[in-house]
């Protein structure tokens, strides 16, 4: 997305107590509600009629009333300022920036909010009060260039790669929708459920797929998930243990929880590309899994 912001706002609790503990700071209830109206101010003063979900993480299972939301989302400009401080300011799962060509905010996680944007909007925030927060500004530095990116798609040609593999071998898919812990879905393909489990790959996600992997790893002092056995077709229960384990404790720890089949993280920098959206593009930048090998 091509934008126009030539400056950012910087916003942040007068309050140290705050930047440390959140919500839990009795100073935090004045600081919301003013940080939320610097969210409607900044918002109506774009101009834009919607915003997007940008760079989701999800550390925790995403409640009901969110089960909705993924990277790309729209979300109405009349609705965004409460949304992004009920969804996102105390700093809790889950955690995304809103974006437009025009404003961008973004939550840090002392508390501080950032918002590239343009002169108009920074004006616009002059006359806003500060008794529980400061506002200032600063010239914008340019975006640092990604480097180290997946450049595959999955077009037609992988996933022909993929209901290939699902004839012959065993193959288990990972759909990474969102970054963090509670942002993968797993799959047992099978020639019977390849294709409803391909049309069912939300656009901007990172497919990685293991073909007749090794489920028994030695080596665990790298990460790895874990699976119940035995493998059943379909949507697979699963525990992603991003660090490894460092003894027998932590692995006991790990099958007592009924998890007994270990596949590497290396079994997924193999095949992988980012699903495209409707127009071909793709709508999120994702770490190539072969640079953290």
């Amino acid at each position: 997305m091509a934008d126009r912001m030539e400056l950012e706002i910087v916003v942040g609790p007068r309050d140290e107590e705050i930047g440390s503990k959140l919500d839990e700071a009795p100073g935090w209830p004045g600081y919301a509600r003013e940080l939320r109206e610097v969210f409607r101010v900044a918002i109506e003063a774009s101009g834009v009629a919607t915003l997007q979900v940008s760079g989701l993480m999800v550390h925790e299972p995403l409640p009901d009333r969110l089960s909705w939301l993924r990277e790309g989302t729209s979300i109405p400009a009349a609705e965004a300022a409460d949304f992004y401080a009920e969804t996102v300011g105390r700093g809790a799962s889950p955690l995304f920036c809103l974006v437009s060509d025009v404003l961008r905010i973004e939550l840090d996680w002392d508390g501080r909010v950032f918002l590239p944007t343009t002169q108009e909007v920074c004006d616009a925030l002059d006359d806003l009060p500060e008794e529980y927060l400061e506002i200032g500004w600063r010239p914008r530095e340019p975006d640092p260039q990604p480097d180290g990116m997946v450049e595959s798609v999955a077009d037609e040609e992988f996933w022909a790669q993929v209901r290939l593999a699902a004839r012959h071998k065993l193959t288990l898919l990972c759909e990474r929708w969102a970054s963090g812990q509670c942002g993968t879905r797993w799959f047992l393909l099978t020639p019977e459920n390849a294709d409803g489990v391909i049309a069912a790959m939300e656009p901007g996600s990172l497919v990685s797929v293991a073909v007749d992997p090794e489920l028994r790893v030695r080596l665990l002092d790298k990460g790895f998930t874990a699976f119940t056995a035995p493998l059943k077709a379909g949507a697979l229960v699963y525990r992603e243990v991003p660090v490894g384990v460092e003894d027998d404790a932590e692995l006991a720890e790990v099958t007592g929880a009924g998890f007994d089949l270990f596949l590497s993280a290396a079994a997924q920098a193999e095949l992988y590309a980012v699903v495209p959206d409707a127009d071909g593009a793709a709508l999120r930048q994702w770490d190539d899994p072969k640079q953290f090998l």
